[in-house]
């Protein structure tokens, strides 16, 4: 018996998996193209791998201290650079919490967090994404932007 309880959610173009900075700029061009998507990932809040620690009056960064950019991206870079988010001269440090840079892409765009998904099936050409808390999601393409491990399901 096939599980049609899909057809009474919103069914989105796009569902990206991973809010991490891959994830944030897959989201921020999916916007700019009036598509509908969700983010969603399972940490406390977007950045991924981009983190920082901080100690006292101290931020350290982890994952990335600096970028690199050429021409195809450097419209992006002089955005980071004009808000002092980056250095000017390549290679371009970080000059503030790194997750600071996923959360300027991610502005005004919502980020489903604490959510771990734990399986994916593909039903009658879409993506069912289901969390552990139970929530679900369904969307005609999904994006990967995750370290797959065990625990999540393709069906």
């Amino acid at each position: 018996k096939t599980n049609q309880l899909w057809l009474l959610m919103m069914t989105y173009d796009y569902c990206i998996l991973g809010a991490g900075i891959s994830g944030a700029i897959i989201a921020s061009k999916i916007k700019s193209l009036s598509k509908s998507f969700c983010l969603i990932d399972k940490g406390r809040s977007s950045g991924g791998r981009l983190s920082c620690k901080r100690m006292g009056p101290f931020s350290f960064n982890h994952g990335l201290q600096f970028f690199d950019s050429n021409k195809e991206n450097r419209p992006w870079f002089e955005s980071l650079i004009d808000d002092k988010f980056l250095a000017e001269t390549p290679p371009h440090q970080i000059l503030v919490p790194a997750n600071q840079i996923v959360k300027k892409i991610l502005m005004d765009t919502p980020v489903l967090t604490n959510e771990e998904v734990v399986s994916v099936a593909h039903q009658d050409s879409l993506f069912l994404v289901k969390s552990k808390s139970g929530t679900e999601w369904a969307s005609k393409i999904l994006v990967l932007i995750i370290k797959l491990n065990r625990s999540l399901i393709f069906q």
